[in-house]
């Protein structure tokens, strides 16, 4: 049975694919995070380099996604429908779609996470705790704007795959 929505989307993408999709984008927080710790910039400064990186970027990065999404379905359509006689051809679209949904998904959350971090950020805001609250925010932000990048890779192996398939026809 199809499945739309949010439902359908991470019912084939599972929540170890999700795993493996953020062990680079983690890895890039946990170099990142101590070299601003020990840094001469302050951690509001990094927080705030953070974020301006990501308004610029993750938005070009969603138009990627995007794009080879509509690349995937314009120029393969037809292939994928004749490979999809197959159960496994049918596991492959299903899994192509599923993953190309979710990291967009999941990439316009990190936007919109950015969106929110860089007006609760402008507010400068004082408190007691604001070196300790910086340093976990930027954390978070390194890996919500490293995550649409490295995900690029995932889609260009997607795209391959689908070009392989293209090919034995």
């Amino acid at each position: 049975m199809i499945k739309f929505g949010l439902k359908g989307i991470f019912k084939d993408y599972s929540v170890t694919e999700l795993g493996k999709d953020l062990i680079l984008p983690l890895a890039v927080t946990c170099v990142l995070t101590p070299i601003m710790l020990m840094s001469n910039m302050s951690p509001y400064r990094c927080l705030m380099e953070i974020l301006n990186f990501g308004i610029i970027v993750v938005p070009i990065l969603i138009t990627l996604i995007l794009t080879a999404y509509v690349l995937l379905l314009s120029m393969f359509g037809s292939t994928l429908k004749d490979f999809c006689t197959s159960e496994s051809g049918i596991d492959l679209h299903k899994k192509l779609n599923s993953g190309f949904a979710a990291n967009l998904t999941i990439s316009i959350l990190s936007l919109v996470g950015v969106f929110i971090g860089t007006f609760i950020a402008k507010m400068e805001f004082s408190s007691d705790y604001a070196n300790i609250i910086n340093q976990i925010a930027y954390a978070i932000y390194v890996l919500l704007v490293s995550y649409p990048i490295f995900s690029l890779f995932g889609i260009t192996i997607d795209l391959f795959n689908v070009g392989q398939v293209t090919r034995i026809k």
